[in-house]
């Protein structure tokens, strides 16, 4: 339960975030200190902005506001590790009772907070913000849909249109530490370790400022981590697809064998080049299936650090 005197840590990852980096944290430090007045979090609670190798102004930024305000603080990485690290960096490294994660770009409603705060005061440990309405493309929303779905055929806790806006108790924190794996995929380590969750509906907004950071490759390996991390029915389909190519010989077979009096060469011909190149399809999708998860056990097996941390403001 939360009480009066725990301390709240709200976690920003930034890249690249110079042109909406000011009017956010005026936004982030407006809500801080409103729940701090209404003792929903303690005076010790802070920002936490994680700079993930911006290339532009965005660390000097977070230094400056870091000067200017005690409830701020900075985390700076060495390079981009990307946005899984830099969330997962914050979540690890801060000290607090509780997490919330939230995007520099002000798409997730930032108000939200308040009500998640009031969630984990019931006892929950995880409070999921969802998107209700959301004002992505058309193409975006469609393979968004397209892939939550996706996501629990393969039987993956994911949550429908659940963001990585979302708060976390300590005891979850300390739960998702133990897990070794490199490839990261935060929604669904937060999922597996199970305890209470609840769930906040909020509108999903367009960028205040600058470009989202989130490209279509990016969104892409993204998606291709999230079903290798948390499911293995890909490598069980692989043999309910082996049937296939099977039952494509076989009928190929008996196609032949009907038809051989008729028209001996061509049917030979075609039906043959036909049954290699269908055979030869599912044999490359199985590999490439089966390529994702070993790259996920090459990648584990050289440990290397998620992340490296060049400054630290505490």
């Amino acid at each position: 339960m939360l009480y009066n005197n725990n301390t709240l840590a709200i976690i920003v990852p930034c890249y690249n975030e110079e042109d909406v980096l000011y009017q956010s944290n005026q936004v982030f430090s407006q809500i801080l200190y409103k729940m701090i007045e209404d003792k929903l979090i303690s005076d010790r609670s802070y920002i936490c902005y994680v700079n993930d190798g911006s290339k532009d102004n965005t660390w000097n930024i977070i230094e400056e506001l870091y000067n200017k305000d005690p409830h701020i603080k900075g985390i700076s990485f060495s390079k981009n590790f990307g946005h899984q690290a830099a969330m997962l960096a914050g979540l690890v490294t801060c000290e607090a009772d509780v997490f919330i994660t939230i995007d520099a770009d002000m798409q997730e409603d930032p108000y939200a907070m308040i009500d998640m705060i009031c969630e984990y005061k019931k006892g929950f440990d995880i409070v999921y913000g969802v998107r209700e309405e959301r004002e992505d493309k058309f193409l975006k929303k469609y393979l968004s849909n397209g892939f939550y779905k996706l996501m629990l055929l393969l039987g993956s806790n994911t949550i429908p249109n659940a963001s990585e806006y979302r708060l976390i108790s300590k005891r979850i924190v300390n739960e998702i530490q133990k897990y070794t794996e490199k490839n990261v995929y935060l929604r669904g380590m937060i999922a597996s370790v199970g305890f209470k969750h609840s769930k906040i509906y909020y509108k999903r907004s367009s960028r205040v400022a600058g470009q989202t950071k989130y490209s279509w490759s990016k969104l892409v390996s993204t998606a291709i981590n999230g079903i290798t991390t948390t499911s293995t029915k890909p490598l069980t389909a692989i043999l309910f697809l082996s049937i296939f190519p099977l039952l494509i010989a076989i009928c190929s077979l008996v196609f032949l064998i009907i038809s051989i009096k008729e028209y001996p060469s061509y049917i030979y011909i075609w039906a043959t080049i036909s049954s290699i190149f269908i055979a030869n399809f599912f044999v490359l999708l199985a590999l490439g299936i089966i390529a994702q998860y070993i790259e996920k056990i090459f990648t584990d097996t050289k440990n290397r650090p998620l992340f490296v941390i060049d400054k630290y403001l505490e």
